[in-house]
């Protein structure tokens, strides 16, 4: 993991959403790509992040629809280079509670994003005998109370 790069695992994007798109544009390119998040661009800039959590806080809110991301979006996310190491990149989504985190690259621009799932699966590819060998719940949780 010390020598793998986030950008060997990056899920690429389209920037097609702007800080002026609003929350039903938003929530189509999610729907249309799969994506649980998306990155809010200016001018190719990263200025933002869109999550499927924003979606749901906004939802519940009873926000109109067509408010701009801007009102939803987290501006100014953490980000991590595509020269960053596999295990740095984890590190940052563990101590931040990041689910998706943007990618840069050497420019600053966005090249996509890397998620939770896409770290797990590359885990559990590469290390399937420590995370196939890990004990279920059922087995180390008691079903009998101890003691007197």
């Amino acid at each position: 993991m010390q020598s793998v790069t986030v950008g060997e695992l990056t899920r690429k994007t389209h920037f097609r959403l702007t800080p002026a798109d609003t929350i039903t544009a938003a929530i189509d390119f999610l729907r249309e790509g799969g994506h649980g998040c998306g990155l809010v661009c200016d001018s190719r800039r990263l200025v933002g992040i869109i999550t499927e959590r924003d979606i749901l806080h906004a939802l519940n809110t009873d926000i109109d629809l067509a408010t701009p991301l801007t009102a939803v979006m987290t501006s100014h996310p953490t980000t991590v280079s595509a020269d960053a190491t596999l295990f740095q990149a984890i590190a940052m989504m563990d101590s931040g509670g990041y689910r998706h985190l943007p990618v840069l690259n050497a420019e600053g621009d966005p090249t996509g994003i890397v998620d939770v799932k896409t770290l797990t699966g590359f885990l559990v590819e590469h290390f399937p005998e420590a995370v196939y060998n890990c004990a279920s719940l059922a087995d180390i949780t008691t079903t009998h109370r101890e003691g007197a």
